[in-house]
């Protein structure tokens, strides 16, 4: 029998590797030896198309799992629902992702429980990430012991590790679909400018929050995005917000007002169903609201609905369901400070509660008082008179945020 050689076989295999990528076709590689040796491609166990269905583009997006248990990607657009390699492929064999430029959004739960997943690559075209999207990956718990709050491309992806009193990063843009979800440690949030969207359920079931102020920069907040926050006392609603959505209050349980702000033109379906503490509601929109089906269920009977003088008419019609409960703003009541004048000895500034730090909690408490929820006696409202021009206004406000977030070194009250 003629003995066949093999080094004119692995010539043969290095001239075909040239000639191929000449021609722009490329073989993957697994891993290259010394010289002469075989490169060995990862063999390719399943692929198919993974587009949003319906949209247009299923075919333009695409994706391949490789023996090297590499999960890939590619394509332009959005994911779709539909996930196929969580069904197509055992999930605990992906150790690494390559999302490749031009996809958009990450479906909600695409890699979740992904359980040996180490290692991600995401790129820039990326600007939504799905809730739960790396739950229960090794990527994941390793990007929260470098910080618990987890940002991707301007986007919070997680912080459900935090605790206390949080600061959200200014580089953040968005805060992502159940960010801080089951954050049961967070009594108190500051997010700062620069932020313009809060997605759904971002703060769900975070049952220690006491107060959130959000800036004027947000213009979207998602579905019940603070359902279940029973400790959830006050909100301060940016100007920017066109609609309160489905369940945003849900079940808070100790929210007692809200003023709804100017530019608002739907309270959907629930937005504050079961909030049974909440007696106070102001529609300061300079629209006439439409007000979906049980969206102050189960609130407290002595609840008042406080609307424009020149649309009373209007909420009386329409808002039917609750209009034993409407009046108008003008007849929203307002408690002066009965306490005697008291001198600047002891008064620090910006400390509202007088327990020596200034805090999250003084900046609640300013942003109650300014919309006429909390009395003050003399020595708060000199406390928090921050840039000393001997009002308290919102201009106070807007400072005591700054120092609060770190972007001035101190009030200037000296």
């Amino acid at each position: 029998m003629e003995k066949i050689t093999l080094k004119p076989l692995l010539t043969g295999i290095i001239i075909l590797n040239q000639v191929s990528a000449s021609f722009g076709v490329t073989i993957n590689s697994e891993k290259q030896v010394n010289d002469n040796s075989v490169i060995i491609s990862a063999a390719e166990i399943a692929s198919g198309v993974c587009g949003i269905y319906g949209a247009g583009n299923e075919g333009d997006m695409t994706w391949s799992f490789d023996s090297d248990g590499t999960l890939r990607i590619s394509g332009v657009g959005k994911m779709g629902s539909e996930l196929p390699w969580r069904t197509q492929v055992d999930i605990s064999k992906i150790t690494k992702l390559i999302i490749e430029d031009g996809v958009t959004d990450i479906w909600y739960g695409a890699f979740y429980q992904c359980k040996n997943l180490v290692s991600v690559t995401i790129p820039n075209s990326v600007t939504k990430i799905g809730g739960a999207a790396f739950t229960l990956t090794p990527w994941i718990e390793n990007q929260r012991m470098e910080n618990p709050l987890v940002v991707v491309n301007n986007i919070l992806i997680d912080g459900s590790r935090c605790s206390k009193d949080v600061i959200i990063p200014e580089n953040v843009t968005t805060i992502g679909e159940n960010a801080f979800s089951d954050c049961t440690s967070m009594t108190s949030i500051i997010i700062p400018n620069g932020v313009t969207n809060i997605d759904r359920c971002a703060f769900y079931n975070c049952n220690r929050l006491s107060s959130v102020v959000i800036p004027d920069t947000v213009v979207s907040i998602g579905q019940a995005a603070f359902k279940k926050c029973t400790n959830l006392k006050s909100v301060t609603l940016p100007i920017g917000i066109t609609s309160i959505e489905s369940q945003m209050f849900s079940d808070c349980t100790t929210l007692n007002s809200i003023i709804i702000p100017q530019n608002v033109k739907f309270i959907q379906d629930k937005a504050f169903y079961n909030c049974q503490y909440l007696n106070s509601v102001s529609i300061e929109s300079e629209f006439s609201v439409n007000l979906g089906d049980q969206a102050f269920e189960y609130t407290s009977d002595d609840m008042k609905i406080y609307v424009p003088t020149d649309k009373y008419d209007y909420y009386i019609r329409k808002w039917d369901v609750v209009a034993n409960r409407i009046d108008t703003l003008n007849m929203r009541p307002s408690i002066p400070s009965s306490e005697p004048p008291t001198t600047s000895i002891n008064i620090k500034k910006g400390d509202l509660d007088s327990n020596g730090n200034i805090d999250v909690t003084d900046l609640t408490m300013l942003s109650l008082y300014l919309v006429g929820d909390q009395v003050f006696t003399n020595k708060q409202i000199k406390a928090a008179d921050v840039t000393g021009d001997d009002y308290t206004d919102l201009a106070d406000l807007a400072r005591l945020r700054q120092f609060l977030s770190k972007k001035i070194d101190k009030l200037d009250v000296e």
